[in-house]
């Protein structure tokens, strides 16, 4: 119980930024868009593996990102994906590597991440403490003649993940990060769930995996009740 509280008093403690700005669920759903696991967790009063909120400001978009780390030096990062899975993403990632913060972007090439600058980003802000990293930042929703810069007036799947730093170097995600169930329209101000964090297999996959397991149990009951007729007609001398 003792060990809930501090846990809750950290998020709490440390969900502020560095201009001393609180991150919290206010607005959700009607001033700006929300994504969270636990599913509409508040940073400010609550452990939240991870929140992030976005809300349309002319030609940028605003966003806050919290998320909880095993300790201080971490990153964690918000990816624009067309299809939930790693590979041709465009993001932000917020860093403490032990040494110094930062918030720039990157390039998700197949598996392979290329960290980018803070071109298109200000109002930067980023704060970490006791496994909480805290960041702010407004992106700007296109910059011209960079197609590895995602155009945010299209939609695109989230995927929200954290990451180990050790003396000064950062390494790839400990586990697969979580994606959105749908595309998400910058300009809407919706809640937004997130999905199952093994988003390697489509809807598709899982709707034909579905559809075979029916199919199966379907023709398993007829094999059934062929055997029983058959059974019933050699007692009774058919």
């Amino acid at each position: 119980m003792e060990s809930s509280l501090q846990s809750v008093c950290l998020m709490i403690c440390f969900a502020v930024m560095a201009n001393g700005t609180a991150i919290n669920r206010t607005g959700c759903g009607t001033s700006k868009a929300c994504y969270s696991d636990p599913e509409h967790c508040d940073p400010s009063a609550e452990a939240c593996d991870f929140f992030l909120s976005y809300k349309e400001n002319g030609g940028n978009v605003d966003f806050e990102i919290v998320g909880e780390r095993t300790n201080s030096e971490g990153w964690i990062a918000v990816a624009f994906s067309y299809d939930k899975k790693m590979g041709t993403d465009n993001g932000v990632m917020c860093i403490n590597d032990g040494f110094s913060t930062s918030v720039k972007t990157f390039y998700n090439q197949g598996k392979m991440n290329m960290p980018g600058d803070s071109n298109g980003l200000s109002d930067m802000s980023i704060a970490a403490n006791n496994g909480i990293i805290s960041c702010s930042f407004s992106r700007s929703t296109s910059r011209p003649n960079d197609s590895k810069f995602f155009d945010l007036t299209m939609d695109f799947y989230l995927l929200m993940g954290t990451g180990p730093c050790s003396g000064g170097r950062c390494s790839q995600h400990e586990s697969l990060p979580k994606a959105s169930l749908m595309k998400v329209d910058f300009s809407s101000t919706d809640d937004i769930n997130a999905g199952d964090p093994d988003h390697s297999h489509s809807s598709s996959s899982s709707e034909s995996h579905e559809t075979s397991d029916s199919a199966t149990i379907d023709v398993s009951s007829t094999f059934s009740v062929l055997v029983a007729v058959m059974v019933l007609a050699t007692v009774i001398g058919l």
